[in-house]
């Protein structure tokens, strides 16, 4: 148990903010994303969904949102040298020395 405790401060931080994230996404993404920007027809369709599924889009509307940021931003990030420990030895960098 003691060894749960201890953890490095990113996992900590990293955890908090995820769950501090989700809150807040979920509810963008209830009470703003699908009322005020969604067009009519794709607002009935939430609608009609069980609140089990309506409730399951909400929560995966931002995870996709996310995912694509990611995968746009991410190689971006990378390729203008933004990180030069990827762009050095991305193998090296991510089996030895990934988290330090």
């Amino acid at each position: 148990m003691a060894s749960l405790l201890d953890l490095p401060d990113y996992f900590i931080y990293g955890t908090m903010a995820s769950y501090v994230g989700t809150v807040i996404c979920f509810s963008l993404a209830r009470k703003l994303v699908v009322p005020k920007l969604l067009p009519d027809a794709f607002r009935e369709r939430v609608e009609a969904l069980t609140t089990k599924d309506r409730l399951n889009f909400y929560s995966l509307l931002p995870s996709t949102v996310h995912a694509l940021i990611q995968i746009m931003f991410h190689p971006a990030w990378i390729s203008l040298g933004y990180s030069p420990e990827h762009t050095a030895d991305r193998v090296h960098y991510f089996d030895e020395t990934w988290p330090s």
